[in-house]
C-alpha cells in the first residue's frame, strides 16, 4: 500500500524470495510531510505502536558509516506479528497516510 507514494521508501524484496521481517522499515523520503522523527511521534499518541531505527555504529565512534545516520534519521520501524488485525493494518497505514502525505 506504502510503495506508490514518494514520500515513502520501502526495501524491496529479491524476486524468488519471501519477505521475513521481524518489523517493517518505513523510510520517509523529501517528498514526505512530516519527518520520521516526527511521524513516530504522532503515531505512538495515535496508539500505533512504533520504534526508531536503533543509535548507528558512527554515533558510537566505532566506524565512519555516513548512509547510517541519514537512515536513522528518515526511517521508523513499524512491528509485524500474527495479533496485528486487518483492522489495525488499516488505521495505521491511514494514519501514516493523513500524517506523511496529508
Amino acid at each position: 500500500a506504502l510503495v506508490p507514494y514518494d514520500a515513502f521508501h520501502v526495501p524491496p524484496t529479491p524476486e524468488g524470495a519471501l519477505p521475513v521481517y521481524p518489523c517493517f522499515l518505513l523510510r520517509l523520503t523529501r517528498f514526505a510531510r512530516t519527518t520520521a522523527e516526527d511521524l513516530s511521534k504522532l503515531l505512538r499518541e495515535s496508539g500505533i505502536e512504533n520504534r526508531r531505527v536503533m543509535v548507528p555504529a558512527t554515533e558510537r565512534e566505532l566506524a565512519k558509516l555516513p548512509c547510517t545516520e541519514e537512515a536513522r534519521q528518515s526511517s521508523i520501524l513499524l512491528p509485524i506479528h500474527p495479533e496485528l488485525s486487518p483492522e489495525d493494518r488499516e488505521r495505521t497505514l491511514d494514519a501514516i497516510f493523513d500524517y506523511a502525505i496529508g
